[in-house]
């Protein structure tokens, strides 16, 4: 028999919806509040890597009864990368996570997420080929 986890209260921090530019989601964001309210959870956060969420999220949390909704920006390519105006924008209009960049990151350009997902590769060849971690770099001497 499998054990079951009350997760009445819980936040879920990371919540991917539909529609998305690079793969089918299983709901959209109203579906997944009301998922996320049925089951008892205090919050949801909205996140997606192609634009900020925190507008969205605020419509669907006056919309959505039961539980909080709230936004977030992933600083993905679509947003300009790490884009210190683009955070600073969606902090002002309530985004409560900053991601860092994931799909267009160098990891995942390393490890074929980025072009599985068809977004173009960054990265020079020679770069594509250091799988490996290179060894820390020493610190600087002070002067």
């Amino acid at each position: 028999m499998a054990a079951t986890i009350d997760l009445t209260g819980a936040a879920d921090l990371h919540c991917h919806f539909g529609p998305d530019a690079h793969r089918e989601r299983s709901v959209d964001a109203l579906d997944a509040a009301r998922d996320a309210a049925a089951a008892r959870h205090a919050a949801v956060v909205l996140k997606s890597h192609d634009y900020p969420t925190a507008a969205l999220a605020a419509v669907v949390d006056r919309v959505v009864d039961g539980v909080r909704v709230f936004g977030g920006i992933c600083c993905d390519r679509e947003v300009g990368g790490v884009n210190p105006a683009a955070v600073e924008t969606a902090l002002r209009i309530g985004a409560k996570i900053v991601w860092l960049p994931t799909l267009t990151s160098r990891q995942d350009q390393l490890n074929g997420i980025g072009e599985q997902l068809g977004i173009p590769v960054f990265l020079s060849r020679a770069s594509r080929k250091e799988v490996a971690p290179s060894a820390p770099a020493e610190p600087p001497e002070r002067s």
